[in-house]
């Protein structure tokens, strides 16, 4: 598939496991926007906008840096740091919608 794109072998070695790492994130991303949007459809919008403000900014950049200069995972990190953001917003948005609390929010 990358191919398309370029012929290099490192950057479609680079681009491919980049892809596999993005996989985890896949996975989790489809409850994440189904929740949130739950959330918001219901008038409780705060949640959702506290939630994506700490998961992107406080965890995503934050581990984006330490990962990538701290660990051998260098600029794997990064993605890694994306996919930990995803998943983290995926278990904050299930234990609050199982939590019930939303269903006492009048529109």
């Amino acid at each position: 598939m990358f191919r398309i794109f370029s012929a290099d072998k490192n950057v479609i070695s680079l681009a491919s496991a980049f892809l596999r790492i993005n996989i985890v994130s896949y996975a989790v991303w489809g409850v994440v926007v189904a929740l949130s949007m739950c959330l918001n459809g219901v008038g409780d919008t705060m949640i959702p906008m506290v939630t994506n403000l700490t998961t992107m900014l406080g965890l995503q950049i934050g581990l984006a840096y330490v990962l990538s200069r701290y660990t051998s995972l260098g600029m794997y990190g990064i993605r890694w740091a994306v996919v930990s953001g995803i998943v983290a917003r995926g278990v904050i948005y299930t234990a609050y919608y199982h939590h019930g609390r939303w269903l006492s929010k009048k529109v």
